[in-house]
């Protein structure tokens, strides 16, 4: 409507608390640690410098801050416009500054000259890829992948829907995503397609992976099933959102890869004392293509668990075919 107020998206929400000096400090000390997970730094710092004077948050403070910096200097690993582009470029399907749009998702595209294989890379259920979020969040995945000979798909949605519900640039709804990658992929000349998902980017990873011939798929805790029948008060809890904005595309994965004559080699990857994430996994395990691999920890978190243990080129490697 004429006159309404801007959409505030959550960054937006959590630099006002963050800015608010009347606001209890442990909101705003929540709201430094949001606007660090976007990439916002910078609009963290002048509350977390005011909320340090206080003691009983000053050690919470400093562990917060020094994330900040070092958060602030991961941009660099993938510098959009300057001189460090030799290995490849960025582009956007729109045209904009890789990394400055305020959409809840989208894709970005990094380009390798030569390269016969591209990877498409989906995000987490918050639009990030490890513990950030946002655009910024590219650069933790990006600093092990940009080794590779390969060309990159990014594709970001923060709206908790698993890449299904639309993806802006690509389509409104997921037919519409899926023939647009395949199109695009066409253009370019790109045949030797592969997919990598972040724990529900893993579901999106295996589902567009499926759906337009990828050769092999890599899964960071990703669920295979996110139909709410085995377990509705959790799955409601995690996939509500997807429920209410496109209850039909809610499916369950095993039946579909079953009737496929031709799947994607499967790398899934859990920790071994999750008993979800573990349960996720295993039921594909039926497939011959279908590879488990196990972390000896039980939480969910494998792609930085993967990290800790300087396995993510590894697994990449693994993914495509090549050394890592």
């Amino acid at each position: 409507m004429p006159g309404d107020a801007p959409f505030a998206t959550p960054e937006d929400l959590a630099a006002k608390t963050a800015a608010d000096g009347g606001a209890a400090p442990e909101a705003r000390l929540k709201a430094c640690e949001e606007l660090i997970l976007w990439g916002s730094a910078a609009s963290a710092m002048p509350a977390l410098r005011e909320l340090h004077r206080l003691p009983r948050f000053a050690v919470r403070v400093r562990r917060i801050a020094a994330i900040a910096r070092y958060l602030e200097r991961a941009p660099d690993e993938f510098v959009f416009a300057g001189a460090r582009q030799a290995e490849g470029r960025w582009e956007t399907l729109d045209g904009s500054a890789p990394g400055e749009s305020g959409a809840a998702g989208g894709a970005m595209l990094w380009l390798r000259e030569g390269a016969q294989k591209t990877l498409l890379a989906f995000s987490n259920v918050h639009g990030g890829y490890g513990p950030m979020r946002g655009w910024a969040s590219v650069a933790l995945l990006h600093r092990f992948l940009k080794r590779f000979a390969v060309n990159v798909i990014y594709l970001r949605d923060a709206t908790r829907c698993l890449h299904v519900a639309g993806i802006p640039g690509l389509g409104d709804d997921y037919a519409s995503c899926v023939a647009s990658l395949r199109a695009l992929c066409a253009q370019r000349g790109w045949g030797e397609i592969y997919a990598l998902g972040v724990s529900a980017g893993g579901y999106s990873a295996l589902r567009y992976g499926l759906d337009l011939g990828a050769r092999a798929v890599l899964s960071f805790s990703g669920p295979s099933d996110v139909t709410p029948h085995a377990d509705p008060a959790k799955r409601i809890a995690m996939y509500g959102t997807l429920y209410e904005t496109v209850p039909g595309m809610a499916f369950d994965l095993l039946p579909l890869y079953r009737r496929s004559a031709r799947r994607p080699r499967l790398l899934l990857c859990f920790g071994e004392g999750n008993a979800y994430d573990a349960g996720m996994a295993r039921r594909m395990a039926e497939f011959p293509e279908t590879e488990l691999v196990s972390f000896a920890f039980s939480e969910h978190t494998t792609f930085i668990e993967a990290m800790r243990l300087r396995q993510v080129e590894t697994m990449v490697g693994r993914l495509i075919g090549a050394p890592s």
